[in-house]
C-alpha cells in the first residue's frame, strides 16, 4: 500500500512548534475528573485507572460509555484520538470502488483515508463567501480519485 504524505502532518511536524497557539492536534492538555464531571454531567468511578492499556480501551470507560448508550461494553472501542477513530471507521466500512461524499473544506485525513482503501472521494464543496452553506446542487459535487 502506497500512502502519500499528508500536508497537514508535514505542517504539524515542521511548523507547529513555532506557533504560539496550536489548534492542530487532538492531544490537548487534559482536565481534572471534577471539571470533566461538571462539563459533561457524567460521573466516572473514582477507581477508574488511567494507566491501563487494553486492546479495546479501558473496561471501566467502555462500561461508562455503554451504559450511557444502552449497549454492551464489548460493542464499544475507544481510541487515543480522532485520527485513529477515523481510520478504524474507514477500515471497517469501506471496500474498493465505494464512493464517499466528503464536505470540503475538510480535515485532510478525512479526504484521503477513503482513497487509501480504494474508495473514490466525491467532494461536496462549501464556500467561505457563502457562509459555508450546504447546497443541494450537483454543481458543488466533484469526483476525485
Amino acid at each position: 500500500m502506497n500512502i502519500e504524505p499528508l500536508g497537514l502532518f508535514h505542517w504539524q511536524n515542521t511548523y507547529a512548534k513555532q506557533a504560539k497557539y496550536v489548534l492542530a492536534f487532538s492531544n490537548i492538555p487534559g482536565i481534572t475528573w471534577k471539571d470533566y464531571e461538571v462539563l459533561t454531567g457524567w460521573t466516572v468511578p473514582k477507581s477508574f485507572d488511567l494507566n491501563k492499556n487494553e486492546d479495546r480501551g479501558a473496561l471501566e470507560l467502555r462500561k461508562v460509555v455503554s451504559s450511557h448508550y444502552s449497549c454492551k461494553d464489548e460493542h464499544v472501542v475507544t481510541t487515543t484520538g480522532g485520527s485513529e477513530a477515523n481510520f478504524l471507521v474507514n477500515f471497517t466500512l469501506l471496500k474498493a470502488k465505494d464512493e464517499v461524499i466528503v464536505e470540503t473544506p475538510v480535515y485532510e485525513p478525512l479526504y484521503h483515508l477513503p482513497q487509501i482503501f480504494g474508495a473514490k472521494t466525491v467532494c461536496w464543496e462549501r464556500y467561505f463567501h457563502e457562509g459555508y452553506r450546504l447546497h443541494g446542487s450537483r454543481d458543488n459535487i466533484s469526483a476525485h480519485h
